[in-house]
């Protein structure tokens, strides 16, 4: 109903009275315009942003004041945009460098579809859930503020998308936030970064380079998977687990190192990346999920590490270019075709005396006819007699097992690496490195390869025995 004052009043929820004679109680907002936009009294000195009552509808350029004033000369602080205010407007930009308003509420751009700056002051404290989902030409956005989550969806299908600027306080990116953006190339995560929910950059056509800042960060269900331009990830030691598809199908990216990381993939991992050209698990990794590596159309070469005692079904199946593959001693069971459909498959190295469980579907006809196993001296007979690999035709035994074929040298004396912008460099094809953090804190060890990086906070830091200060 319309007040003598001209505003919509709208009528609250009416309580009902505890006594039969109590009078009902009633709470009321009060609607009004000021300027373009139009608002809703959340206190005596409160407002927010709205959607225009009657058949007005939001377009062009919106400046969102500090305060405003209603018609009977009430000030009121704009503290919050309300939950799709300007959903499927007519907006091409919004800006407020208020430091008052800190809440956008849930779908509050929702689906604009002319949308294509947004920009906000240094306060904010809450986004809602698709905040700025499907705005096709939206193109840079800032969001300040000590808000720590980025929800559900905020940017999914904005597929024009180029420039994020967030809160340095994110610590968590929730379902989908990215998904879709197909026009974002670059993105880094920053120094509070935990958690990275499900699906959240699937489908970033355009995305090229990851940077992680963060010391450690958990990856969820499917978070980059179908990223085709994905080739680079700075900090990709950073990465304590990932989750189910969270690469796969990110069919440029290669050269990753997986010393110290992750120590937990999920089935599918880096299913179909097709430019992988080698895997050395140095890191804490215990199990190779099912079809982790599968169908990586360029991998030739394969070690397993020291801490993997088991390889999952079908972990390396459909990888016609792989030809070496080393088992190290902690490997207790092989999955069923694990190296199914490996045509090139030539040499398998097992570094164990006891044999792992090993179906005979694990491997191709071709490859127990063709292959030779290379299992420890004087432990022939054991093997030909065991599981699937009494199959193989070509068993030998040796005393020397190569530790990670490809790498021509290990400098393990001589400095070997440098520091550059914070990472640690190797100089030689592949250098002995163990960081200690003051204080004795072990931070890294393992080998560290021509071309990858180790990122290192600031501060103080024993590098195979030599101090170096992080600026």
């Amino acid at each position: 109903m319309i007040s003598n004052s001209g505003r919509i009043r709208k009528q609250g929820r009416m309580f009902a009275p505890v006594l039969a004679l109590a009078i009902p109680l009633t709470v009321n907002a009060l609607d009004f315009k000021s300027g373009e936009l139009w608002y809703t009294t959340i206190s005596d000195a409160e407002a927010s942003v709205i959607t225009p009552v009657g058949e007005e509808r939001y377009a062009g350029e919106i400046s969102i004041p500090d305060n405003v004033t209603d018609e009977n000369g009430t000030e009121y602080r704009v503290v919050s945009i309300a939950s799709g205010a300007f959903s499927a407007s007519g907006l091409t930009s919004v800006h407020s460098t208020s430091s008052q308003l800190t809440e956008i509420g849930d779908y509050a751009f929702f689906s604009c579809p002319d949308l294509q700056t947004v920009s906000f002051g240094d306060n904010l404290t809450y986004i809602g859930d698709r905040a700025f989902a499907y705005c096709p030409v939206l193109e840079k956005v800032e969001l300040k503020g000590p808000y720590t989550i980025l929800p559900n969806q905020i940017f999914y299908g904005d597929t024009s998308l180029t420039e994020v600027r967030l809160s340095d306080g994110v610590s968590l990116i929730e379902e989908g936030a990215f998904r879709e953006c197909r026009s974002l190339a670059h993105f880094t995560f920053g120094s509070n970064v935990e958690e990275v929910g499900t699906s959240s950059f699937e489908g970033c056509a355009s995305l090229n380079t990851l940077t992680i800042e963060t010391p450690r960060i958990e990856l969820g269900d499917y978070a980059f998977r179908s990223c085709s331009s994905l080739t680079t990830i700075y900090g990709f030691d950073a990465i304590a687990s990932a989750g189910v598809e969270s690469f796969a199908g990110c069919s440029t990216l290669s050269d990753l190192s997986f010393t110290g990381a992750p120590s937990k993939m999920g089935d599918g991992c880096f299913e179909n990346c097709a430019a992988i050209e080698s895997v050395i698990l140095d890191g804490p990794l215990v199990s190779i999920p099912a079809r982790a590596f599968s169908n990586c159309k360029s991998l030739d070469f394969v070690s397993t590490g020291f801490t993997v005692d088991a390889i999952g079904d079908m972990a390396f199946k459909s990888c016609p270019a792989l030809e070496t593959v080393e088992i190290n001693q902690s490997v207790r069971s092989v999955g069923a075709e694990a190296f199914r459909d490996c045509p090139a498959l030539l040499h398998i190295y097992i570094d164990s005396t006891v044999p792992p469980f090993c179906p005979a579907v694990a491997f191709d006809r071709s490859t127990f006819a063709e292959a030779t196993l290379f299992v420890p001296k004087g432990l022939r007979a054991l093997y030909s007699q065991s599981g699937g690999w009494e199959n193989f035709l070509n068993i030998e035994e040796t005393y020397e097992f190569p530790t990670h074929s490809g790498i021509d040298a290990v400098t393990t004396d001589g400095r070997g690496w440098r520091i550059e912008n914070g990472y640690v460099v190797s100089e030689d094809e592949a250098v002995a490195i163990t960081i200690y953090e003051i204080g004795g804190i072990l931070k890294y060890k393992g080998l560290l390869k021509r071309g990858d990086l180790i990122k290192l906070d600031r501060g103080e830091y024993i590098i195979n025995g030599e101090a170096v200060h992080i600026p």
